[in-house]
């Protein structure tokens, strides 16, 4: 049978084999860490022309492999302690132990399956010389990458015919050439949840295994836009972010930023976006997207009241809020806005034409000015007047107004006094509810730094409330931090867990310290997710997209990469060209 499949010109050397004119060479992947991911790995081999590989897999019984782990494990421990080895074998017992243990979880804790895989390299050349010095080259760069890849001595037939479509493997040849792969660890070996990261209109932030990764985090069949990012300083996070803001400005996404250390009011004035300071603040002014129907005028005066803080002054009746409210309410009658949304837009022509709506200027609403200039008709004790006029003159701007070809808003918050950033972060929070529209993102930073300040549980209320609503709105929040623990430490957890629930994509960056038992226990990480993650290097990041996981080098343009950076262009995150 096996001479009926062998070429007439076929000579079998035991580390080569001759046909016709071509020299082949087989060779087995012998060792590897269980946490390469393998494509990776393979990178240099899988894209020469002289390279081929073939995998073999049968999947193998569990529970004998559960038993042998477990012996292995109890043999370890029993001998350690009869003080068997000698000192230099400790370390590797107990590599083997640790190794042992990780693999039975995986089987018995997370239910993957196990399989055996074997998988062959072809390495062909039009000469003999030239072949062997192509195998040892090879076997050098797998070595380099952790991984050892050794030729099949006396038995290149083998590897010939089990490279052959009809896979014909010896069970003896496969159970030497064999080596363990849970599930997850199976998985990547191949390249087809790839396609899953390739999305029609998504954006483009690098490559994942050296393909395009395209993704539309919040494209409308999402149901679920938000995403939550974890980085230590320096890793690449804010990088992400920036090119993500730039990729949906391409796109005409709206955009808010809550700019906490003054990282991206840079790049939208570079962009010729709107950057708003608490000097530049009007707080009732409207924005069209928060007039979507006859309460809006109802909800802007009660959101007005709280960035006031009237529930703060102790002294204060209900009788004197609601004579505050009405006052309000009749100095926007007086710029003529009242309860029916028409009155928040005029008629213009277009060259008498045709007449259409337009919304009205942010010089036609009124200013806090305004109000203070009524405040001495207000009978309200007169200390509570006082306060209120001090909280008015804090934030006495023209305009919070967006042009209308502009599509990123940052609120930089930077340079407030320290004493004053409390306040404007809780009213910026509100304001963000009058920004939400379909496709809209927003962006903060360093979301821990929330928790810093006097207001700290308010605001954690009004994010946590943020995630929970505007997934059913059509935009998508995304917020960063430093560290898992730091979401997780307010609230009893509660504020941490309720955005990581209610966020489809995770994004992983270099973290400098890792709390393995939180991340696995409230991130829902295998071990062979944790694994990649330590080993990600700046710039690299690991994405759970709603369950699709994948590595991805952030890339960016050489103008993006100018425009992040600035004068200090880093090279380092711009190795590729897009």
């Amino acid at each position: 049978m096996i001479e009926e499949l062998l070429p007439y010109d076929f000579e079998i050397n035991y580390d080569y084999i001759k046909i016709n004119n071509s020299y082949s060479s087989y060779l087995v992947v012998k060792n590897y860490f269980s946490d390469i991911q393998i494509l990776e790995s393979f990178e240099k081999l899988l894209f020469n022309k002289d390279v081929s590989v073939n995998i073999c897999v049968k999947k193998a019984n569990s529970s004998d492999y559960t038993k042998l782990l477990t012996n292995v494990v109890s043999k370890n421990s029993s001998e350690k302690k009869a003080n068997k080895f000698a000192q230099r074998d400790i370390d590797v017992v107990n590599k083997i132990e640790e190794q042992a243990k990780i693999l039975r979880n995986l089987i018995q804790v997370e239910n993957e399956d196990v399989y055996q895989v074997a998988v062959y390299f072809c390495i062909t050349s039009n000469t003999k010389g030239e072949l062997l010095n192509k195998v040892r080259n090879y076997c050098n760069e797998a070595y380099s990458k952790g991984f050892s890849i050794v030729p099949l001595n006396f038995r290149q037939l083998q590897g010939y015919l089990a490279s052959l479509p009809f896979r014909q493997i010896d069970n003896k040849f496969f159970e030497n050439t064999h080596k363990i792969f849970t599930t997850s660890s199976l998985s990547s070996l191949f390249p087809f949840y790839s396609d899953g990261i390739l999305e029609l209109n998504g954006i483009c932030i690098g490559e994942s295994n050296n393909k395009p990764c395209i993704i539309d985090f919040i494209k409308r069949t999402n149901n679920n836009r938000n995403m939550v990012i974890f980085g230590s300083s320096g890793a690449g996070k804010s990088y992400f972010v920036k090119l993500m803001i730039l990729q949906y400005l391409y796109k005409g996404n709206p955009q808010v930023i809550i700019d906490l250390e003054g990282e991206y009011a840079r790049l939208a004035m570079e962009l010729g976006q709107t950057v708003i300071t608490m000097k530049q603040f009007n707080i009732l002014e409207i924005e069209e997207s928060a007039v979507n129907n006859n309460m809006f005028l109802k909800n802007k005066i009660n959101n007005i009241c709280k960035d006031l803080c009237l529930e703060d002054i102790a002294e204060i009746s209900l009788e004197e809020v609601e004579l505050i409210k009405e006052w309000i309410k009749k100095i926007y009658n007086e710029f003529n806005i009242t309860e029916n949304a028409d009155s928040l837009y005029s008629l213009t022509n277009n060259d008498s034409i045709y007449t259409r709506k337009k919304y009205i200027e942010s010089s036609k609403f009124p200013k806090a000015n305004d109000l203070i200039a009524k405040i001495g008709m207000l009978k309200i004790n007169k200390k509570n007047k006082e306060k209120l006029l001090i909280r008015l003159k804090r934030i006495n701007g023209d305009s919070t107004r967006i042009e209308a070809e502009n599509r990123i808003i940052v609120y930089n918050v930077s340079h407030v006094n320290p004493e004053d950033k409390d306040y404007f972060l809780e009213i910026i929070m509100r304001k963000l509810e009058e920004h939400v529209q379909e496709g809209l993102v927003i962006y903060i930073d360093e979301v821990w730094q929330l928790t810093n300040y006097g207001k700290k549980q308010s605001m954690l209320e009004i994010l946590t409330e943020m995630y929970k609503t505007l997934r059913k709105r059509g935009a998508g929040i995304v917020v960063s931090t430093q560290d898992i623990v730091d979401i997780l430490s307010y609230d009893n957890g509660n504020f941490g867990k309720s955005i990581l629930n209610n966020s489809l994509t995770k994004v992983y960056f270099k973290l400098e310290y890792m709390d393995l038992d939180n991340m696995k226990k409230t991130l829902g990480l295998s071990g062979f997710d944790l694994e990649k993650i330590k080993k990600l290097k700046r710039g690299n990041a690991f994405i759970n997209y709603g369950g699709i996981k994948f590595n991805v080098d952030i890339i960016a343009s050489d103008y993006e990469n100018f425009l992040i950076e600035g004068e200090n262009n880093e090279e380092s995150f711009n190795s590729f060209r897009k």
